[in-house]
């Protein structure tokens, strides 16, 4: 009980853990307690999906996914031109002259 009125109380604001120390004292106090830690749980689960945050193995995958995406766009925009294309177009706009 200790341990899970910590969590009970931040979930369900304005509740005192000795509030809840009679609540689930009582016939039927651990079915209660149960249920309230799986809504709590719930809820944190709610809240950590709206605010983005992720497990670490789902945040590695996003990491390399993004760097997969950058590397595979960077490499397609690079042209590729060999020596004697270069060459050529050096010549044909007159920075190489031949016969010198």
């Amino acid at each position: 009980m200790i341990f899970a009125a910590p969590i009970l109380c931040q979930t369900f604001k304005g509740i005192l853990p000795s509030e809840l120390v009679i609540k689930y004292s009582e016939d039927g106090g651990s079915s209660a307690l149960e249920f309230d830690l799986e809504i709590a749980l719930e809820i944190q689960k709610q809240r950590e999906a709206a605010m983005g945050k992720v497990a670490d193995k789902d945040k590695a995958r996003g990491v390399v996914s993004r760097r997969n995406q950058r590397r595979a766009s960077s490499s397609a925009s690079k042209e590729t031109i060999s020596g004697s294309q270069l060459f050529d177009v050096l010549k044909a706009e007159g920075f190489v002259q031949e016969g010198e």
